[in-house]
C-alpha cells in the first residue's frame, strides 16, 4: 500500500512567484539532488507553457535544455504543470 504513495515537491514552481522564477544554476542542482536523496517522487520545477513576454527566469517556462542541464537524478522524476 505504502509503494502507491507518491511525494510530490512544488517549493521551486511555487517559489518562482516570489523570485520571477530566478533561481540560480547551482541552487536548483543543489536542491534537485537533495530531494532525489530524500525519496521525492516528483520535483515540480516550474510550469510548460509559451514563453511570456514578461521577465521570467529559467525555470518559468522549464524548455528541455533548461531540464537537460541538470545532473542526473537517481530517483525523482520531474513535472511541470501546464499553463496558459
Amino acid at each position: 500500500m505504502i509503494s502507491m504513495i507518491k511525494i510530490l515537491d512544488c517549493t521551486l514552481r511555487d517559489g518562482g512567484f516570489y523570485t520571477q522564477w530566478d533561481f540560480p544554476e547551482t541552487f536548483v542542482h543543489a536542491y534537485c539532488q537533495a530531494m532525489d536523496a530524500a525519496g521525492v517522487d516528483y520535483i515540480e520545477l516550474g510550469y510548460r507553457s509559451f514563453v511570456k513576454s514578461e521577465f521570467s527566469g529559467a525555470y518559468r517556462f522549464t524548455s528541455e535544455s533548461t531540464l537537460q542541464k541538470i545532473p542526473a537524478l537517481k530517483h525523482s522524476k520531474f513535472s511541470r504543470l501546464l499553463e496558459f
